[in-house]
């Protein structure tokens, strides 16, 4: 009887024209699966915990160095998702991609696009763009997702660069829409390390995302990574990288949406706090923290 009565109100649900909700994040992992940097391995079971607490039914994923590692690590971990990720990953072979959850989304076409890492060689240069052509499953929707990773670095010739990047973005999203595909989800780290101090690289940004005809959902939280700030203080200071955009069409499509930051960026409330305090997501996963959108 439980079960008929739950058909029923899906059904009904469904002829009201209500969508199903849906769940997108991003999540740069650093140097999956060891960060060489700091010499420490990716905590695994720390990171399937991160992953199944946020509930996401698409992640882009970023910094994935062992493809092959993290696509058994989603089998054995996460049964109820599939990945896909870049064959290029820049210089420091860090791959981007998807992982998504099979029950609710299909995975049509899958892309990388060499434009926006300058169009050398796979080893070498910028990462490409990941882009992923989906079909959500309840009502045959399709949408057009990017996992990004632009430009590292905080100086003003980084923050050219990916002002370029924006350009070949923008052909890319352009594209698209000639194509008729207008509901667009774009996320990444998108290293906007001036987002927070409000400046004209900042401005840039703003522009990007407005010309896309994209809603930044990320503008809603206060950080999404932490970094030590340039200072050997011992302290370790936050910093706005992530991005969760959504085309104003299919943001629209929805009734009601929300976005959080997750793991230690949530545990800290973007305070200024010291490695010991941010926990064992920061130490031994990333330093990027999952950013989570709801779409209902």
């Amino acid at each position: 009887m439980k079960k008929l009565f739950i058909s029923f109100a899906l059904l009904i649900s469904t002829l009201a024209g209500a969508k199903e909700p849906l769940i997108f994040a991003s999540y740069n992992i650093r140097n999956f699966d060891y960060d060489m940097r700091e010499d420490i391995p990716t905590n695994k079971s720390e990171l399937a915990k991160i992953i199944k607490g946020i509930n996401a039914d698409l992640i882009a994923v970023q910094e994935i160095v062992q493809g092959d590692i993290f696509e058994a690590f989603v089998k054995k971990r996460l049964p109820n998702f599939s990945v896909s990720l870049s064959t290029c990953g820049g210089a420091g072979r860090q791959k981007l991609g998807f992982v998504y959850r099979t029950s609710k989304l299909e995975l049509l076409k899958f892309i990388e696009d060499n434009s926006v890492s300058g169009g050398g060689k796979c080893g070498r240069g910028l990462r490409p763009a990941a882009i992923g052509k989906f079909k959500i499953k309840s009502d045959s929707t399709e949408f057009t997702a990017f996992s990004l990773h632009l430009k590292a670095g905080g100086r003003p010739q980084n923050a050219d660069v990916r002002f370029k990047q924006y350009g070949f973005i923008t052909q890319i999203v352009e594209s698209l829409k000639r194509d008729g595909q207008k509901n667009i989800v774009m996320m990444g780290d998108l290293n906007t390390t001036h987002y927070l101090l409000k400046d004209k690289y900042y401005a840039r940004f703003v522009d990007f995302v407005s010309d896309n005809g994209l809603v930044d959902m990320a503008s809603q939280i206060k950080c999404s990574s932490y970094w030590w700030g340039g200072r050997n203080d011992g302290k370790e200071y936050k910093s706005l990288l992530d991005h969760v955009m959504i085309s104003q069409e299919f943001y629209n499509s929805f009734k009601s949406h929300s976005i959080s930051v997750k793991s230690h960026c949530e545990k800290s409330a973007c305070k200024t706090s010291r490695a010991d305090e941010l926990g064992i997501s920061y130490q031994e996963v990333s330093d990027h923290c999952p950013v989570v959108a709801t779409l209902k």
